[in-house]
């Protein structure tokens, strides 16, 4: 197996995305960062190649990535609905925040 087999370009991913290459590679920094696409191996920038392993492997586990997501997003969503309705079970309306214990010091006695 060459090195050649070893990668991919731009082409075969925006075909396997369903994507024009050109719309692909505008949106190819927004799948790395946001999406978890691997990033592109060096050399030169006007042929961009990734690892045909890696790409293969982020296609093959993101239909589970996004769904992990989608319900961590939700388990968020329910803690932050509990936080609410215990603060407005516990917290009196006239002290919105605590602002802890307070302290009366008498130095009336005091030495200068």
């Amino acid at each position: 197996m060459t090195l050649l087999n070893d990668t991919v370009g731009a082409e075969e991913i925006a075909a396997a995305l369903e994507l024009t290459k050109e719309h692909f590679l505008r949106k190819s920094r927004t799948l790395i960062e946001m999406e978890g696409m691997p990033a592109r191996l060096p050399g030169n920038a006007r042929r961009p190649r990734w690892s045909r392993t890696a790409v293969s492997r982020w296609l093959d586990t993101y239909g589970d990535r996004k769904r992990a997501a989608e319900t961590k997003s939700e388990a968020d969503e329910a803690i932050l609905a509990n936080r609410q309705a215990l603060h407005l079970a516990y917290v009196r309306p006239d002290r919105a925040a605590f602002t802890g214990p307070r302290l009366a010091i008498d130095n009336t006695g005091a030495r200068a």
